[in-house]
């Protein structure tokens, strides 16, 4: 069998890229990519990428993914940056590329010579998309998992792909080989997993090493590392907006969770209406802000009329600042102002809870919770909360009957 191929490298996850636009996908493409893969005794790769005829109306191709063990895989981001360059220089010279994946239709956009940046698209900690199973529905942040009788600490998030994110405190002495198929192949996760070991610097700086689900340790994996920055701000460790640089055996790679709708108006709006006119959004970490920073903005706002939201309020190892902002409210308003906080806002499993300042129960926040402090305008009636508006007082006959409940 004649095999003409191109050799490439995205942060040294390499690959053996094959041209299938007119001819299609070779037969018994599985065992040719476990025969081709074999490192020493042949090319040598972590697996297959056919680059092939788009599906998608307006793409300009498609990529399959097909492992060093002949699995098929959905998405790898360094391999599609590989094949936007493939691309670029055979006859595609275009700043942005479409690219149809087995997870979706995916943008990469030229940075420079030889650089290139892909969007994602959004990430989900939900149980279904990965799948997994015995975990709950999710979102699965920072969950115990027990793998051969050791009892790790994980995130579970799907870029496209599934991912299980675990903290240790370094990389380096890790022995993958022992430790990576026993995450592989856990019952929890009927259709297999990637690992990404991570080791926190500060909170734009990691260290990572992955165990790829069919290839087993590789050097560097682009999903995997944007599913340990999107778990690791999941857990409020990394801040998302900010570039989180990722150092891999391979490389770098430069990371940004970009924030969609925010938690703070999904939270309102699961409340009823709280944050109609003016109001504040502060965060409690000081992984990036120090804490004297948190507090001066604290008190500033507490002085104002605005209802405030309180995000990132607490994690395991940090709840001083969340304490002393309720001390700093409850003195400023009073405990008899109305307050609220919702649990994983926008989720099958969300809670609320509305009542006075002076009985908001603090043990049941944490990093998945909005914490939402209101204005003397706030009100509430019929299980709902909200911030009067003030029409009912400007347009209506001063002298007649109004609900206090009244948000026109």
């Amino acid at each position: 069998m004649k095999l003409s191929f191109t050799k490439m490298q995205g942060c040294a996850n390499d690959y053996i890229y094959l041209d299938c636009r007119t001819s299609g996908v070779p037969e018994e493409i599985a065992a040719l990519s476990e025969r081709l893969s074999r490192r020493h005794f042949s090319i040598g790769a972590d697996g297959i990428i056919c680059i092939c005829a788009p599906v998608t109306a307006g793409a300009d191709a498609m990529m399959r993914i097909f492992n060093a063990d002949g699995s098929e895989g959905k998405m790898c981001g360094n391999g599609i940056r590989c094949v936007a360059e493939w691309l670029y220089t055979h006859g595609m010279a275009k700043p942005k590329l479409a690219i149809d994946t087995l997870s979706g239709l995916k943008t990469v956009a030229r940075m420079g010579e030889g650089l290139w940046q892909v969007e994602m698209g959004a990430y989900t900690a939900m149980a279904a998309a990965l799948p997994a199973v015995n975990m709950g529905e999710g979102p699965l942040v920072d969950l115990p998992l027990e793998v051969e009788e050791n009892l790790w600490r994980v995130t579970c998030i799907s870029v496209g792909n599934p991912h299980c994110v675990t903290i240790v405190p370094e990389v380096d002495s890790l022995k993958l080989e022992q430790i990576g198929p026993g995450f592989e192949h856990h019952e929890n996760f009927p259709e297999r997993i990637n690992t990404e070991f991570v080791q926190v610097v500060d909170a734009t700086h990691l260290k990572m090493r992955v165990w790829e689900r069919g290839s087993g340790e590789t050097w560097a994996c682009g999903t995997g590392t944007c599913a340990t920055v999107a778990a690791l701000t999941e857990l409020g460790i990394c801040p998302a907006g900010e570039d989180v640089h990722v150092q891999l055996r391979g490389g770098e790679l430069t990371i940004r969770v970009l924030p969609g709708i925010t938690a703070a108006s999904t939270a309102a709006a699961a409340l009823g209406a709280p944050l109609q006119n003016g109001f504040s959004l502060v965060s409690l970490s000081d992984l990036l802000v120090p804490a004297d920073e948190v507090r001066r903005n604290l008190r500033a706002v507490a002085q104002s009329a605005l209802p405030v939201t309180l995000y990132n309020p607490a994690g395991r190892k940090r709840r001083r600042l969340l304490a002393e902002a309720l001390d700093i409210f409850r003195e400023a308003r009073g405990g008899d102002i109305l307050c609220a906080f919702v649990r994983h806002a926008g989720r099958p499993e969300e809670t609320r809870w509305i009542g006075r300042l002076a009985d908001l129960p603090a043990d049941d926040v944490d990093m998945s919770t909005l914490v939402l402090i209101g204005s003397a305008r706030t009100v509430t009636d019929r299980g709902a909360l909200f911030e009067a508006r003030g029409y009912a007082e400007k347009y209506l006959d001063k002298d007649a009957p109004a609900s206090t409940a009244d948000g026109r």
